[in-house]
């Protein structure tokens, strides 16, 4: 906004902070944190992840706030005299998960623009373009969704508009590689032929992290916008970038720890901000059960019927519904069979029980996903096995 910048202060439990563009007059805006954050005119428009992803606005100076909409939102794009989101669903009505609406800046006349599932959009010059989930290819439309185009025929993960480009990152043959075409679809050229993991635009350069020969290991980079004039940075396993003007914004993974560093950088005075979330250790809440033994906690009976450890970490079995990202690792995955049962009277949600990370999954791209994703009914000897992933010191009962 100008010569301010407003980021989520990972050295202060992620709350919404702003600061001069100078990097200097670091203030503090609301103790909430902020994702797909908007500014427009004297506003900031916002998904607010520690009220289950409600759209809010709020003054620039964390005055006035209100709640938009109650309703759990995946991405938010301010766009004229609308706010376009993307709905996470709800358990009455399963079919609008994924799905894009708009509503006018005062949260009032909501309507679902496309009846597809999609995964990201962005309008620009009443254009919307977006990526279907049905087929992962890159779409155009008008912006009401209407007379719909197919630009890119591909498995799209994500992309950027800038200037009269799209840039967008195909993951065709497990290469993840970036492309750019005109905004038409036509002349499309690859820029990249390693894997890349994210990548930002911003002042005519693009930054972009890349896997090198060490599987484990990331490294930040940067070339021209045709792709020429590629050059190292430095090695860190960046997940996310982000460029404001001559500001970056990255996100970094210690895979052992699942601690997350957030690094705020100048590229031409080098003035650097580092801030870092570390996950409070597991070992206070650790109980540690022979193998096979069963365990009730609560009202969860739950049994470990096999385990095996791994450094291959895509699961391709039919069978189980877990997804798991990437391919190879440096480090050790335990996989586990588990046998669970619910004592209790009312449904359990063991996607929020076991084995996963809700802070790191919702607010960044997932590492992995347990596949206990439904509830299990509270039915007499009624018990569900599943098939999940988790890193061995945060296996927890």
């Amino acid at each position: 906004d100008g010569d301010t910048i407003y980021f989520n202060h990972f050295g202060d439990h992620n709350k919404l902070y702003k600061m001069d563009q100078s990097g200097d007059g670091l203030i503090p805006v609301s103790d909430e944190i902020a994702y797909s954050l908007n500014i427009s005119g004297d506003f900031l428009y916002f998904l607010c992840g520690t009220e289950n992803n409600a759209i809010v606005k709020m003054k620039k100076d964390g005055s006035e706030r209100s709640v938009l909409s109650n309703e759990k939102a995946l991405s938010l794009q301010c766009s004229g005299d609308f706010l376009y989101f993307i709905s996470m669903g709800e358990e009455t009505n399963p079919d609008k998960t994924f799905t894009l609406h708009r509503m006018i800046k005062s949260g009032e006349e909501v309507i679902r623009i496309l009846d597809d599932k999609i995964q990201q959009f962005f309008v620009s010059e009443n254009r919307l373009y977006y990526i279907r989930q049905e087929d992962r290819s890159l779409y155009v439309s008008d912006q009401d969704g209407k007379d719909p185009v197919k630009l890119h025929d591909g498995s799209v993960i994500n992309f950027i508009l800038y200037e009269d480009k799209l840039y967008f990152v195909d993951e065709s043959g497990d290469k993840n590689q970036l492309f750019v075409m005109d905004r038409d679809g036509k002349d499309l050229k690859r820029l990249t032929e390693e894997k890349l993991s994210s990548f930002h635009i911003s002042n005519e350069v693009i930054y972009y992290g890349n896997t090198t020969e060490k599987a484990s290991m990331l490294e930040l980079k940067k070339m021209n916008l045709d792709g020429s004039s590629k050059e190292v940075l430095e090695e860190i396993p960046v997940i996310s970038i982000l460029s404001h003007d001559s500001w970056l914004c990255l996100l970094s993974m210690d895979f052992s720890s699942f601690s997350i560093k957030e690094t705020l950088r100048d590229a031409e005075t080098e003035k650097e901000m580092v801030f870092e979330y570390v996950n409070p250790p597991a070992e206070s809440a650790l109980a540690v059960y022979d193998a096979g033994a069963e365990v009730t906690v609560d009202q969860l009976k739950v049994k470990v019927q096999d385990v095996y450890v791994t450094n291959i970490l895509k699961n391709e079995d039919p069978n189980y519904e877990s997804t798991i990202f990437d391919s190879v690792t440096d480090g050790a995955f335990v996989f586990l069979t588990i046998n669970a049962e619910n004592l209790g009277e009312e449904p359990l949600e063991l996607y929020e029980t076991l084995g996963h990370i809700l802070d790191i999954n919702e607010a960044y791209p997932s590492i992995y996903r347990n596949c206990a994703r439904k509830p299990i009914p509270s039915l007499p000897g009624f018990s569900r096995g599943m098939n999940g992933a988790c890193v061995a010191k945060h296996i927890a009962v």
